[in-house]
């Protein structure tokens, strides 16, 4: 195999990693309810096509003799989507959700094992999940919501008779842009720009109030973001040169302060 280095990105992923130790602090992922006739060994084909179209979920790590890691891509891999039957306990639900919450504590050994996985719960015969789960080293956030809407495409063709389409662009072109842009003027630009910026770091925003004990776990919390809300955001981001991120997060930090100072 061809080994590639790591993007910046990945390198602050996973010296974080060797700091936290076996950690699942950097595990994401979440489900996807199925309802109505669900076909498991189709989903398997699915996941299996959709391992083989995208090359970052093959991502095969080595800690080189530098102790530096390097990143190859598999040519093909072994995907196990396991399945877990609930749907004969008490509280299916809870069943389900007390599964993927076990699921997303495990950590990751980084070398010699795949970087994500799938489960199937039955709920009942009409009602499947579909638990999904990658380390932060191959996915983020959005390429999650990208992962499974290429699946979606990938089972619904296979459920028509259909070939799925498996072009899909390679992580390499990533890589190779991230070493492009650290040997420019640019990089060299910028980085002087950030150093001069903050040559005093400033005090940082979240602190934990309580000491912990041990390593807290992490989790995500969901609610509705109204629509109009996140339009208003777009324009005040397009008029400051911005993205809507950028306004959540100015706004995350004036809360985070004011409610700090109690």
């Amino acid at each position: 195999m061809t080994y590639f280095p790591l993007t910046a990105a990945q390198r602050d992923i996973w010296l974080d990693q060797l700091r936290l130790g076996d950690s699942p602090l950097y595990n994401i992922g979440g489900y996807v309810d199925l309802t109505g006739p669900v076909n498991p060994a189709l989903i398997q084909r699915a996941i299996e096509h959709l391992v083989a179209k995208h090359d970052a979920l093959r991502t095969v790590l080595q800690v080189a003799a530098d102790g530096l890691p390097r990143q190859a891509f598999a040519e093909a891999m072994v995907v196990s989507v396991p399945q877990h039957d609930v749907s004969r306990q008490p509280d299916p639900e809870a069943a389900a959700e007390a599964l993927l919450q076990a699921q997303m504590a495990r950590a990751y050994g980084l070398v010699d094992e795949p970087l994500f996985r799938f489960f199937l719960v039955k709920l009942d015969e009409q009602h499947y999940r579909l638990g999904t789960q990658a380390h932060h080293l191959i996915l983020d956030g959005w390429g999650f919501g990208q992962m499974l809407q290429s699946l979606a495409g990938i089972y619904s063709a296979l459920e028509q008779g259909r070939q799925p389409d498996l072009s899909a662009p390679s992580y390499v072109d990533f890589i190779d842009n991230d070493e492009r842009y650290r040997e420019s003027a640019r990089y060299a630009r910028d980085r002087s720009y950030w150093l001069d910026k903050y040559q005093a770091l400033p005090e940082p925003l979240l602190s934990p109030r309580y000491p912990a004990r041990g390593q807290a776990p992490s989790n995500t919390y969901v609610a509705p973001f109204p629509a109009k809300l996140l339009n208003r955001m777009a324009r005040m981001a397009n008029h400051y040169e911005a993205s809507a991120f950028h306004v959540l997060l100015a706004a995350m930090y004036l809360y985070f302060s004011r409610t700090g100072q109690g």
